[in-house]
C-alpha cells in the first residue's frame, strides 16, 4: 500500500476544503435569494389543481350560487332574433343597456314609472360591451357542466329573471327556440308589435308577424305570472277599450283558455296580463287612463266568463 505524501495530502485536503467552500457559497447564496425573494414578497403560490366537489354541496348553497351567476334583479333581459346565414337557421341574442340609469318599471316590476321597456337605442348587442358578455357567458356556461347542473339552474334563471322584447318577431323567435324551456318562465314585457326595420336582423318572414302569432307558443308557459304589453301594444287593438278587449280575445282565446285551466281560474288572465301606470291626466289615449284600463278589463271579464 502506497502511503500518499504529505504534499499529496495537503493538496487533497486543500482540494476538499475549497469544495466545503463552494458548496457553502452556493447554499448560503441560494439562501440569501430565498430570504431576499421571501422579503420581497415574491414567494412561490401553491396552484390547487385538484376539483371542488359542487355537487356536494347543500342544495340551498347550490341554488345561492345559480341565483349569484344567473339572475339579474336591477335590469331585464332583452333578446332579439338573430338569422345565423351561415348555419341556415336562427337564433336570439342578448342585448345590453347601453347607458347607465335608474331601472324603470321594466326592470322592476311594480314600480309605476317608466314603460314597458326601453327603445332599442338604450341597448346594444354583447359585441359593444364585452365586460358585460364576459360576465353572462361565464354564468349561462354553467348549464353545459352536467345535466344536474343543467336542471337545477334552469328553473333559477328562467323563472328569476324579466324577459323583454322590442317587438313581436324577437318574442316568437324566443318562445320557438327556447320551447322546452318555456314551463319555467315566469315574466315576460313586449313593447310593440312591429319591429324598426332599421333594427331587425331576424328571419324575414317573421316580420309580418301579428300579436296573435305568439299566444300559441305562449300556452307552454304554463306558470307565467305577468305579461307586460306597453301603449302601443294596447293601443294597436284598438282606439276604444272595449272594442280592445274585445279584439286582444280573439286573439289569443285559446291561450287565455288553457291558463284557465292550468290556474283553475276563468278569470286567470287578468292577474297575469300587466297595463302600464295610469296617470292623473286626461288623455286620448285609454290604455293610460284609469278609466279606460277599467273599461277594458271589465269587456275582457265579460268575454272570459262566457268561454
Amino acid at each position: 500500500m502506497v502511503c500518499p505524501t504529505y504534499l499529496e495530502v495537503s493538496d487533497m485536503t486543500l482540494s476538499s476544503i475549497r469544495k466545503k467552500k463552494a458548496v457553502g457559497a452556493t447554499k448560503n447564496s441560494s439562501r440569501k435569494r430565498k430570504t431576499s425573494a421571501t422579503s420581497l414578497g415574491c414567494t412561490q403560490t401553491h396552484v390547487d389543481t385538484t376539483s371542488f366537489p359542487f355537487l356536494k354541496l347543500p342544495g340551498e348553497v347550490r341554488n345561492m350560487i345559480y341565483s349569484y351567476l344567473l339572475v339579474d334583479y336591477d335590469h331585464p333581459l332583452r333578446f332579439e332574433a338573430r338569422s345565423r346565414v351561415q348555419q341556415g337557421r336562427c337564433s336570439v341574442r342578448r342585448l345590453y343597456r347601453a347607458r347607465p340609469g335608474l331601472p324603470d318599471r321594466d326592470d322592476l316590476p311594480g314600480q309605476l314609472k317608466g314603460s314597458i321597456t326601453k327603445s332599442l337605442i338604450s341597448y346594444k348587442s354583447f359585441d359593444s360591451f364585452r365586460k358585460a358578455q364576459r360576465q353572462m357567458t361565464f354564468g349561462v356556461r354553467i348549464f353545459e357542466a352536467c345535466k344536474q347542473i343543467n336542471q337545477e339552474a334552469a328553473p333559477i334563471f328562467y323563472g328569476s329573471n324579466l324577459f323583454t322584447f322590442e317587438a313581436v318577431p324577437h318574442l316568437y323567435t324566443f318562445l320557438t327556440h327556447f320551447q322546452q324551456r318555456l314551463p319555467f318562465i315566469a315574466k315576460i314585457g313586449l313593447a310593440t308589435v312591429s319591429p324598426h326595420p332599421d333594427h331587425y336582423y331576424g328571419p324575414k318572414p317573421f316580420v309580418h308577424y301579428t300579436l296573435a302569432s305568439i299566444f300559441l307558443p305562449l300556452s307552454a308557459a304554463i306558470n307565467l305570472e305577468a305579461l307586460y304589453l306597453n301603449v302601443s301594444i294596447l293601443q294597436n287593438l284598438s282606439g276604444c277599450a272595449p272594442l280592445a278587449a274585445q279584439n286582444l280575445f280573439w286573439n289569443a282565446s285559446a291561450w287565455m283558455y288553457m291558463l284557465a285551466v292550468q290556474k283553475k281560474n276563468s278569470l286567470a288572465v287578468l292577474d297575469v296580463l300587466k297595463l302600464p301606470p295610469t296617470r292623473n291626466m286626461s288623455s286620448p289615449k285609454w290604455a293610460i287612463s284609469k278609466a279606460g284600463q277599467d273599461a277594458f278589463r271589465t269587456e275582457l271579464a265579460k268575454k272570459l266568463t262566457m268561454v
